[in-house]
Order: structure tokens, then C-alpha cells, then sequence
């Protein structure tokens, strides 16, 4: 099965070790340290060398080359442009590398295929994911996002320039006959997150984008409207949703601000209800999807043009 990775490649070096695996077709990390002298044959010379050198095993030296496999998908980001690299099967090791492997600090590598993937078409796990602090980390994604991610590898391997056209038609007659279980089941949280704050936008409530990156948020984002009027708003999504109990919100509610509150728990909203705390429903927001599907991202669009394609 394959396997989606955060992957960064920043060894400590002036050089650019970015480019350098670009050009030559590896993904690559440092601690090269250890071979100015040597050149292990294989995977438990290096790890001898290496563990000789830090006095210590290398996290990242056993996560390359013993958890990763030949097909698992290493995404990479830099300068605002997202990478997903192909593992490939070859293992590498300082000067099978490169000559100047020292000059990159580039100790340990496999061999890949690269291919850049424009942000529009990334899905949210892997923003997200690739964020994260460790060199080398797992991304969890859905079956959904992989099959996109498997059919973009398909489209840009045949055309580095390729721009999606989307046969509106075609998504029209798909999004026509989805069930809304299905309907859902494609979307990830940070599309469910897109569509209500749309809904709310084409309410005349605007989107206040600074509150979107709040570390561990009450509430997902807030929005004003030209009143100045205030809404917060909570949206659980997923396999496993939250309920939202309407109480628990009820101290964030004023004279000038209100509460919107949406899960797609079976039983989303448990408790007393309160007015000023607006509870969405899924038939709704469903019916919403249907009747308003062009102004959905071009990610999700693209995930309901694929509903039939197998990838």
C-alpha cells in the first residue's frame, strides 16, 4: 500500500542540496560527516559508520531506508511550490551520490521521480502535513486523495505543462447523481471548512483569513459583516466528528456576534438549543453544494470530476 510522507531536504550546508537532488533525481538527507574517509557498500555499513561518528542511530537513516517504499509518495514544499516525489528502489550512499556529496551534505539518498503539482490541486492534509517540524514524517490522507494524487502523477508525467480544464458538464451530471454520503466522503475537513465559510460569505458575512491559523481555536474562524457584526464559527468533519453541544458556546454569544456551529456526526448538536447559535444541518449544506457547485474550490471540483475515473 502506499504511503504519503512529509519529506524536507535541508542539510547543513551553504550548497543547495535542494536543487542538487532535483537535478539528479534523489530525495536526500545529510550526516555525510562520517564518510570523508569511507564509503559504505550497503544500509548496515552506513549505519555502523554513522552510529560510530554521533554515537548514536539515526532516526531519519532507518526511516528512509527502512520504513519508506518504492511508490510511496514524498511530498515537498519550498518557495511556494509543492513537490511530490515518487520513491523510487535504489539506495545511495555518499560518493554514490554525487563527487561533492560533502559540499551538499548529502550522506544518504534513494533515487526518485519528481514532479511539481500546483498548489490548487494540493490537497489540505498535505499542507498541512508538510509543515510539520521532523525531516521525515507520515501524512494520513483519504483513499480520495490519493486517487487524485495518483491520477495528477498520470497527467504531469505526460504534460509538465498541463493546466486542468474542467468539463463543467461532466461534473454537473456527476454532482447531479451523488448521495449525500458519498458527497462527503470525498471532501476532507479543510473542504468542509471552504464550504461553510462560502455559505456564510455569499450570506454577506466576510471572512476574517487571520483567524484561520489560530493554534488549537475555539473556533475554526470568525467573520464580520458590514454592520459590524461579529460570527464564530465551529466545524467538526471527517470519519469520526465531534457532536457540538450548543451549551458550551453560549458564553461567546453578545449582543454583536453569533455562533455558527456545523458536524457531520449522525447526531451533530445534543443539548438545549440557543438563539444566536445557528446549527447547520447536512441535508442543508448538501442542497447548498448542489445548487451552488461552481463556486467550490477547483480541488474539490476536481474530486468530484474523478468520482468515475479510476486511477
Amino acid at each position: 500500500m502506499i504511503q504519503t510522507w512529509k519529506f524536507s531536504i535541508k542539510p547543513e550546508t551553504s550548497k543547495d542540496a535542494f536543487e542538487k537532488c532535483k537535478k539528479l533525481g534523489i530525495v536526500g538527507i545529510g550526516w555525510s560527516h562520517g564518510y570523508e574517509d569511507k564509503q559504505p557498500k550497503n544500509y548496515e555499513e552506513a549505519k555502523s559508520i554513522t552510529k560510530d561518528y554521533w554515537n548514536k542511530d539515526i532516526r531519519e537513516l532507518r526511516t528512509l531506508y527502512e520504513k519508506i517504499k518504492p511508490g510511496d509518495h514524498l511530498w515537498m514544499h519550498k518557495n511556494g511550490h509543492y513537490y511530490l516525489c515518487i520513491a523510487g528502489d535504489e539506495w545511495l550512499f555518499a560518493r554514490d551520490i554525487c563527487s561533492d556529496f560533502r559540499n551538499y551534505d548529502l550522506g544518504h539518498a534513494i533515487t526518485a521521480k519528481w514532479i511539481e503539482i500546483p498548489d490548487e490541486f494540493v490537497c489540505g492534509a498535505i499542507q498541512r502535513g508538510v509543515i510539520a517540524q521532523r525531516m521525515i514524517q507520515r501524512i494520513n490522507i483519504s483513499e480520495t486523495d490519493l486517487k487524485i494524487n495518483k491520477h495528477l502523477i498520470d497527467l504531469y508525467e505526460k504534460n509538465k505543462g498541463w493546466n486542468f480544464d474542467f468539463d463543467f458538464n461532466s461534473i454537473s451530471i456527476a454532482i447531479s447523481k451523488i448521495s449525500i454520503d458519498d458527497l462527503f466522503s470525498l471532501l476532507s475537513p479543510d473542504d468542509v471548512e471552504d464550504i461553510i465559510a462560502s455559505i456564510l460569505q455569499m450570506e454577506k458575512w466576510i471572512l476574517i483569513k487571520s483567524t484561520c491559523f489560530r493554534s488549537k481555536p475555539k473556533f475554526e474562524f470568525s467573520m464580520i459583516n458590514c454592520e459590524g457584526n461579529q460570527c464564530l464559527v465551529q466545524v467538526k468533519s471527517g470519519l469520526y466528528p465531534n457532536k457540538l453541544i450548543p451549551s458550551e458556546y453560549k458564553q461567546y454569544l453578545s449582543k454583536n456576534c453569533q455562533i455558527v456551529l456545523f458536524s457531520t456526526h449522525p447526531d451533530p448538536y445534543t443539548g438545549e438549543q440557543f438563539s444566536g447559535i445557528r446549527c447547520l444541518s447536512k441535508q442543508f449544506v448538501f442542497e447548498w453544494i448542489l445548487k451552488n457547485w461552481m463556486v467550490l474550490s477547483n480541488t474539490i471540483k476536481l474530486k468530484i470530476g474523478m468520482i468515475s475515473i479510476d486511477a
